[in-house]
């Protein structure tokens, strides 16, 4: 390394081997008090110092010098020439140097843990935690850093992570701050390769704000759906008041007017055959049926009077003279009878179910089916037609008839089910949960049409 002999090299001080003496020098004599007896001594370690050849040429080493005997003064210098280092190897030594620095400036939470304990943290990680220096986080445990319900978690993640080398581990925890805050984080784990079984890396990311907007979200979400849920009840409710007016009060206004023509012709000798009277009193009948009929679309009387199967089969046969469409409607024996506001909500998803029918599936038959089963109630609307696209859904446009069904179904706690297999028409199955209040409700099962 220094091109000279042994004779040459011995007797000669070893900063003599140096282009300029070592600052501080190096101290040749007994090490200091307080060294462990039999064990080595390093008394100095350099990779930047310049040394010289023979022929006066300089080249750069590392050099560390140690206590080699444990009994008299005996020191060894151990030297490496990093000027034959091959630039293979200039290359990994700078891009390690630029990797701690990525590391140490990356915006990411970082740190190494050996046995729990960290060993390496960054920058980003101490602003993370509140620690003003990386120093600060070194030698504590990761489990002082997490919330305590997250400590089983982690270790079984930790686990996971040194098992299987190569691959990482995902997170959700708690982080506990040095100000006594909590910061919600998203771990990924790895074990280092070549460095054992216990040290894992993590790298953290602050999911804080994150959370707190998917929290918002939901919360808003939530709101919604319950205001949704309100207005359609705030809508039946509404249609309920005035269907009553416009039977009771319209469809008796009118009658009474019916009736005050057909006695004013009478009291001036008027026959009721008279074209003329008999042309009001067509006209009233008319408006009359026109009343009931509105009424009966705002809220069908049977609904409340006879139950939801007779209303539903009222429903199917006036859907099939209007359309020409035959529906086959199977109500079986029910664990009990629906209460009012699910029994509305069902005569709704039917009747909007066979508007879909009519204006949209080309259907020549449709079929409805209605049970109960293990605290479920479930409603099937099938037909024969066209059937949807492949990549149609609830949110397509035109598609609000379907959208109102899973509207009623989630506030009812349910689901929505489309299918839709080629040719072989549409299925629409929605699965409300069911707790019977009163036994009742017979079978009923109509072919219509």
């Amino acid at each position: 390394m220094f091109g000279r002999s042994t004779a040459d090299l011995a007797g000669r001080p070893f900063e003599s081997l140096l282009k300029a003496p070592p600052s501080p020098a190096l101290d040749w004599t007994e090490p200091a008090a307080g060294a462990k007896t039999g064990q080595p001594y390093t008394q100095r370690s350099s990779s930047l110092c310049m040394a010289l050849r023979a022929d006066g040429t300089a080249f750069p080493i590392a050099y560390l010098v140690a206590r080699v005997a444990s009994q008299g003064i005996c020191f060894a210098a151990f030297v490496d020439d990093l000027g034959s280092e091959s630039p293979s190897l200039r290359d990994w030594g700078v891009a390690g140097r630029q990797l701690r620095t990525l590391v140490e400036f990356s915006p990411i939470a970082i740190w190494v843990a050996e046995d729990s304990h960290v060993i390496l943290a960054n920058r980003a990680a101490c602003a993370l935690l509140g620690f003003e220096s990386p120093s600060e986080m070194i030698g504590k445990s990761v489990y002082e850093l997490l919330t305590d319900s997250d400590h089983v978690r982690f270790q079984r993640h930790v686990a996971q992570a040194l098992q299987h080398e190569g691959q990482v581990s995902n997170l959700h925890a708690s982080l506990k701050r040095r100000d006594g805050d909590a910061c919600d984080v998203e771990i990924t784990l790895a074990s280092l390769p070549d460095h054992g079984q216990t040290t894992v890396q993590m790298v953290a990311s602050n999911i804080t704000q994150r959370n707190l907007e998917l929290r918002e979200l939901q919360r808003s979400r939530t709101l919604l759906k319950g205001l949704s849920a309100g207005l359609v009840e705030a809508r039946e409710e509404e249609r309920r008041r005035i269907a009553r007016e416009l039977h009771d009060e319209l469809g008796q206004e009118l009658s009474a007017l019916k009736m005050a023509i057909v006695q004013c012709a009478r009291s001036h000798g008027l026959p009721e055959q008279d074209g003329g009277i008999s042309t009001v009193s067509a006209s009233l009948d008319g408006i009359m049926a026109s009343v009931r009929r509105i009424a009966a679309d705002l809220r069908p009387p049977m609904l409340d009077d006879l139950g939801l199967g007779d209303a539903l089969e009222a429903l199917v046969q006036a859907f099939s003279r209007r359309t020409g469409i035959p529906v086959r409607l199977r109500v079986d024996a029910l664990a009990g009878s629906p209460d009012d506001k699910l029994a509305i909500a069902l005569y709704r998803m039917v009747q909007e179910g066979l508007t879909n029918v009519a204006r949209h599936s080309q259907a020549t038959e449709a079929r409805i089916d209605l049970h109960s089963a293990a605290g479920e109630l479930m409603l099937r609307i099938q037909d024969n037609g066209v059937g949807l696209p492949a990549d149609a859904s609830l949110h397509g446009k035109g598609r609000f008839g379907l959208l109102g069904i899973q509207e009623r179904a989630e506030a009812l706690g349910g689901q929505l089910l489309l299918q839709s297999p080629g040719t072989a028409g549409t299925q629409i199955l929605v699965r409300l949960p069911f707790q019977p209040q009163r036994p009742g409700c017979t079978a009923a099962e109509t072919a219509a049409g």
